[in-house]
């Protein structure tokens, strides 16, 4: 049977009050677009793209695969009638998972500019209710058959066909698995999923409980603006839960400073020896996998017991005067209460002190008295000076990449292979081929290409690993394998914070009779 293609009924959000500081950051944060964008210039409307409910074609999205999808829809373009040969009207920036009356949903945001040609046409349609419904183009490699589990293209099940099951009827249907790729979403005229409902764009997710009260902070570019201070406090940008924390007779209370409830025992996690007693700390509870430290939304599911990416938590507390926390850094660098890594600088000082603490976000910075939690300080990310400089070119109707760098006088060029920008900073691995010595004229082409500068830079005769800035901050690795007897790379993330180079790469163990092509990929509309 040909199950390549299914469509799930979803609803534009209603125009809601103007977009809100936490969605135009979310915006400038994962598109990074070449100017820092504000409410002036965008609009912004929700969809509401998948539920856990079987489509008219058979096919349905089970609810633990809502994260993956959620998390692929990021920087997927928004289309007209999946008609890939026109550019797109907008970009999906954000995505989430919400209940809808006891139904799981995947709920993401779009954005477009208030300016371009037929801006407010598009606002009309969608305010007028005009354009009501979308569609999602996907790829997935296995559509599992909800009778006995395998694939459907080869199994005796058919979709939508009753069979008797533990003496009960079930109507057969298959499960999206193994999704790979999110292609776009799509404005259409006609979906397959029932029972969508219109929400605002800027209305919070009821299964949110948490926010970010420093989210929204002005960001400057230029420190000179700061002269009125003599001290500045400057920290990396993380993301977190800021807390309010303070430790009475060995016992730990916790208050988010967004004034949200927090799960009974989660205080529990940071009882530790070196506590000051009594005296209230302000810090920022953080996810973390490995040393990878991940979302907002990955602190909330481990602290509440639910399946995430993270591993542990970790309470970083800013630095309080007249308090002693050194107790706090002693023995394990895992220990879960620790003082966040800070300066406490002058003016003359405060460039330094940024490009040292800089994450890939940059950092927070508090002047003078005005400190947290009644500020939010401000965010800056400083420019930082390179060994060499990369050029990355998104080859338009193509999947692939062209990945040029010079280091030291050295250039090499490598052509990625089913390229994705958001999949590669989200830790996906792509095949890569060196491209010969003519880097430049190779890669020159229509789009415009990312560049930045190398920051550090460590390989041997068969690896390199990278440390940039710019729109991919973070670090690189470039791994020789073998496949099929044929030499080529892995080109992958290792880590997203600017805070220099990765001490270790990652092992590599790929068989010379590796097979160079995937099971076959399905494709599908929803």
């Amino acid at each position: 049977m040909d199950c390549s293609l299914g469509r799930l009924t979803a609803h534009l959000a209603d125009p809601g009050p103007r977009p809100q500081d936490e969605l135009i950051e979310l915006i400038n944060d994962n598109i990074n677009p070449p100017r820092l964008l504000t409410e002036q210039d965008v609009h912004i409307r929700a969809m509401h793209v998948v539920s856990d409910e079987v489509n008219s074609f058979g096919g349905r999205f089970a609810p633990d695969e809502h994260n993956v999808l959620a998390a692929l829809l990021i920087d997927s373009p928004v289309l007209v009638g999946h008609r890939k040969d026109r550019l797109p009207i907008a970009r999906t920036f954000h995505a989430e998972n919400i209940m809808i009356e006891g139904r799981p949903w995947v709920k993401s945001y779009f954005y477009w500019l208030s300016q371009a040609a037929g801006a407010e046409t598009l606002r009309e349609n969608l305010d007028g209710g005009v354009y009501k419904e979308c569609s999602v183009g996907f790829t997935y490699r296995l559509p599992e058959c909800s009778v006995c589990g395998q694939d459907i293209r080869t199994c005796e099940h058919q979709p939508l066909a009753d069979y008797e099951i533990d003496g009960e009827a079930h109507c057969c249907h298959f499960n999206y698995r193994q999704i790979d790729r999110v292609l776009e979403t799509s404005l259409v005229y006609r979906g397959a999923v029932p029972n969508t409902a219109v929400v605002k764009a800027s209305e919070s997710n009821p299964n949110r409980r948490w926010g970010d009260p420093w989210r929204g902070a002005e960001r400057v570019s230029d420190l000179d603006a700061l002269t009125g201070s003599e001290r500045h406090l400057v920290i990396p940008k993380y993301e977190g839960l800021p807390v309010e924390a303070v430790c009475r007779e060995g016992l730990v209370k916790l208050r988010a400073l967004s004034g949200e409830a927090l799960p009974a025992g989660l205080a529990a996690r940071f009882e530790s020896p070196g506590w000051p007693d009594g005296q209230p700390l302000i810090g920022q509870i953080l996810a973390l996998r490995g040393r990878e430290r991940l979302g907002l939304d990955q602190v909330r599911r481990l602290a509440e017991g639910e399946s995430g990416n993270a591993t542990r938590l970790e309470l970083r507390l800013l630095p309080t005067n007249g308090v002693d926390l050194s107790g706090l850094n002693c023995g394990d660098e895992r220990r879960p209460v620790r003082v966040m890594r800070h300066a406490l600088v002058s003016h003359e000082q405060l460039a330094e002190a940024a490009l040292r603490l800089a994450t890939r976000d940059g950092v927070r910075i508090w002047s003078g008295d005005r400190l947290p939690p009644e500020a939010k300080g401000l965010v800056y990310r400083p420019v930082t000076p390179g060994i060499g400089e990369y050029r990355l070119d998104l080859c338009p109707g193509r999947n692939d990449a062209r990945l040029s760098m010079s280091v030291d006088g050295t250039q090499g060029g490598w052509c990625i292979r089913q390229f994705n920008l958001s999949r590669l900073k989200r830790g996906a691995r792509f095949v890569a081929d060196p491209v010969g010595d003519d880097v430049t004229a190779s890669v020159n082409g229509p789009g415009q290409p990312l560049e930045g500068a190398v920051l550090e830079s460590r390989g041997s005769d068969d690896s390199l690993a990278v440390c940039l800035s710019g729109p991919l901050a973070g670090a690189y690795a470039m791994q020789a394998i073998t496949i099929e007897g044929r030499p080529r790379f892995l080109f992958y993330r290792l880590c997203g914070d600017q805070e220099g180079m990765v001490r270790r790469q990652e092992q590599e163990s790929v068989s010379k009779n590796h097979q160079s092509h995937k099971p076959g990929v399905a494709s599908g509309k929803s």
